[in-house]
């Protein structure tokens, strides 16, 4: 009968001498902390006017017509939505199921931010009317003005337009806080359009209003359309000093008849002086 021979084991001096040999995981390191960068060149500080609009109770919604009829409600509120926004030069930075957010007075710089801002919102409501939401799911709006950070997202498989600050979150706690149908401004807005924006004080909760300071405003209607910038009160002419000379043909065509000689004189100094 053949005898198998077993392996024999190692001598005990060299499993010490493997042990002495092996040297321990080292440790995981403990990722540092991630210190933001400085802002980059597309990055900047603006003063915007936010609106931010929402159909009421989507959730409802949804539950009451089903997903392919809401489907096509929710797609001719963004088409319209689009439509409006455009036509006032404002960009739309985030969309939801239930709404989007819009910015203006950024990436390109508007003067006249907040004006257009309120005129989008009054514009959008007339147009969102007689979509077939209902009364009980009509769209709120917020609308406030600050400071916050723009820039383009720049990990995004697409130039992504982002705004960052506290002013967007205050503009998205106005939009909830809106009954159906309602536009509610801040005071910061309403300082702003407060020569051509009809309001009234708004009958709502205060809440903890997400650090947003003074009333808040229900915005009716315009009172006037008018060019220029809003806020900057009624433009003041001021009176020509020293042209006698060059105002007494002007005078003249008033007071002693269009005479075709006078008319191309007050013409030209027109000219000169423009």
């Amino acid at each position: 009968m053949p005898v198998t021979v077993a392996d024999t084991p190692p001598p005990l001096g060299s499993l010490i001498t493997e042990v002495s040999r092996w040297v321990p995981p080292s440790a995981p390191t403990v990722p540092e902390a991630v210190v933001p960068p400085e802002l980059s060149l597309g990055e900047e500080y603006k003063v915007v006017s936010i609106l931010c609009c929402a159909v009421t109770d989507a959730p409802v919604l949804a539950a009451h017509h089903g997903p392919e009829v809401t489907h096509r409600l929710m797609q001719t509120f963004f088409t319209v939505a689009h439509e409006v926004i455009q036509r006032y030069d404002g960009t739309i930075t985030h969309i939801t199921a239930e709404g989007f957010t819009a910015v203006f007075g950024a990436p390109v710089g508007q003067e006249d931010h907040a004006r257009r801002a309120v005129r989008a919102a009054l514009d959008l409501g007339q147009h969102l009317r007689p979509q077939p939401l209902g009364a009980a799911h009509a769209a709120g709006m917020g609308l406030h003005t600050g400071p916050v950070v723009v820039g383009y997202h720049a990990s995004a498989s697409q130039r992504l337009y982002t705004v960052v600050g506290a002013t967007m979150h205050q503009a998205l706690w106005l939009q909830r806080l809106a009954p159906p149908g309602m536009i509610l401004l801040s005071a910061a807005t309403q300082q702003l359009v407060q020569e051509e924006a009809q309001v009234t004080v708004a009958d709502v909760p205060a809440g903890d209003g997400q650090g947003l300071s003074g009333l808040i405003y229900t915005l009716q209607s315009l009172m006037q359309r008018r060019a220029g910038v809003s806020g900057q009160g009624t433009a003041r002419r001021s009176p020509f000093v020293g042209r006698e000379r060059e105002l007494a043909p002007i005078y003249g065509c008033f007071t002693e008849g269009f005479d075709t000689a006078d008319l191309r004189e007050a013409k030209a100094l027109l000219e000169e002086l423009a």
